[in-house]
């Protein structure tokens, strides 16, 4: 498969050695239309997801920087509420709320003309014999980008005064404009893999030179032999096709830049939506009203860096280069032609993962205390023993009623050859023990006079018998308490 290039050429003759031959830009590569689309539908980077885990392994979050140079839009805000003294291509009382316009832009002007000649061959050539037309081909201007948009700047309010966009509420709305010049750059990006997932984004960008450095002078016709129309000041400063390395990678730069002022050129206005620009159809337009989403100038700008961003995705393409050797094209090659060592780049890698970190000050503390609590329960333990004799007992029901009985209970022999090993002997065992009402409790104790509240009156007064667990003939089920 072959690499190929962001534009689409032609040729002044068959013979390449001629020494009139030359190529020149005729428009830009329909497959490079596939991701620049997906990046605008998406509003973000494209990626490859069969890319990811080839450069991170599964289970990890990677993230690494690269620097290289490409295009970039540089937008300045010329108008805001007023036109003022902006030189607008346009009418800037159109927009909302004094006109009907909430979107106008103007991207065209000084346009690269196609075709170059009236007359060709097929494949460009031209008809007669050279000397050719000195500007055939030359990239004369990069447009200036003009936008002007009504920004809803009051959303507490109704946007219109009445029926949706017939009648604009000069509350809510206000006029801007700016301008946009297209630059080279020095790219500063963060390509981040995050769970599978790529989140690429541009963390700096330095701006270089004019891509081409001229100024466009609209009333001033070109009479130089070739169909385009465009006179720019200093002529010297055009990009002429001979000039092969420059031309070539402003070819570049302007056929992705042809794909932005594509998209935004055009105007949006009420009533009804009246779109005459694919705008609506990126992340710089409100979908719920078609307005200007706020902060558009640096909107525009990031909308461009999405689509420098995704030429990463398409390692066919020419520019797209080995980052740790940049003087060396990708191609469709899953490494590069030297060992493997020479293509690694720097990276980060991390994961989630659980750790505790201990003070020591703390986690003395916290062992004394425990080692405290301890001790002293081995102490109660050890003292609990030998109150008991140094007999120790085990947990069943009869050993807890032995280790808690009453006195009424003491006169049966609980300690034995089975006791001293915490059981309960045999002949124990074997005696029937209930609960009820003791019967060495009495159920008439305690006196009080009749009329005297004193706890030390001496006349009888009834109490709630005892009750407990006793054994067979100390027990009496059946009565119940006296009266």
């Amino acid at each position: 498969m072959l690499e190929i290039s962001y534009s689409t050429r032609l040729r002044s003759l068959l013979n390449p050695s001629d020494p009139h031959f030359f190529d020149y830009w005729i428009g830009k590569r329909w497959q490079s239309d596939e991701f620049l689309t997906s990046a605008t539908f998406l509003q973000r980077p494209v990626t490859d997801p069969d890319e990811t885990f080839k450069v991170c392994e599964k289970g990890w979050n990677c993230s690494a920087e690269i620097n290289f140079v490409g295009p970039a839009y540089k937008c300045q805000e010329l108008a805001r509420g007023q036109s003022g003294n902006a030189r607008l291509p346009f009418d800037f009382g159109l927009l909302a709320p004094k006109g009907n316009h909430t979107w106008i832009a103007s991207a065209t002007l000084g346009e690269y003309h196609d075709p170059q000649l009236k007359d060709v061959e097929p494949g460009g050539i031209p008809t007669f014999d050279p000397p050719f037309p000195k500007n055939l081909g030359a990239f004369r201007t990069e447009p200036v980008i003009w936008v002007g948009y009504a920004e809803l700047v009051n959303t507490s309010i109704p946007p219109y005064l009445g029926e949706r966009g017939r009648g604009f509420n000069a509350e809510a709305w206000r006029p801007n404009a700016f301008a946009c010049e297209h630059y080279e750059a020095r790219y500063t990006a963060e390509l981040r893999y995050r769970d599978g997932v790529q989140l690429h984004a541009i963390k700096s960008r330095q701006l270089l030179d004019p891509i081409v450095n001229t100024t466009f002078q609209g009333h001033i016709p070109a009479v130089d032999g070739t169909e385009d129309n465009t006179t720019a000041t200093p002529e010297e400063n055009y990009v002429l096709p001979r000039d092969t390395l420059k031309y070539r990678k402003t070819a570049a730069y302007h056929s992705l830049g042809l794909f932005l002022r594509n998209m935004i050129n055009g105007t949006i206005s009420e009533p009804n939506t009246n779109a005459s620009s694919f705008v609506i159809q990126t992340g710089l337009i409100d979908q719920r009203l078609y307005n200007a989403r706020p902060n558009m100038v640096s909107q525009l700008e990031k909308y461009y860096e999405t689509l420098v961003l995704s030429m990463l995705v398409k390692p066919r393409f020419l520019p797209v280069v080995w980052a740790s050797k940049p003087d060396e094209q990708t191609g469709i090659r899953d490494s590069g032609l030297g060992p493997k060592e020479d293509y690694m780049y720097p990276c980060q890698r991390e994961r989630a993962a659980i750790k505790f970190y201990y003070r020591s000050r703390i986690l003395f503390s916290v062992y004394c205390v425990a080692i405290f609590f301890t001790i002293l329960g081995l102490t109660a333990g050890a003292l609990a023993l030998r109150k008991n004799d140094g007999v120790p007992r085990n947990t069943d029901f009869s050993s807890i009623v032995a280790a808690t009985r009453g006195s009424h209970l003491g006169k049966v022999p609980w300690d034995g050859v089975d006791g001293d090993s915490g059981g309960i002997p045999e002949e124990v065992m074997s005696m029937k023990m209930g609960y009820g009402r003791l019967r060495t409790a009495e159920c008439n104790v305690g006196y009080q006079e009749e009329g005297d509240d004193r706890t030390d009156s001496p006349k009888p007064m009834p109490r709630s018998p005892d009750f407990g667990f006793g054994f067979e003939g100390n027990l009496d089920q059946t009565c119940g308490s006296k009266a």
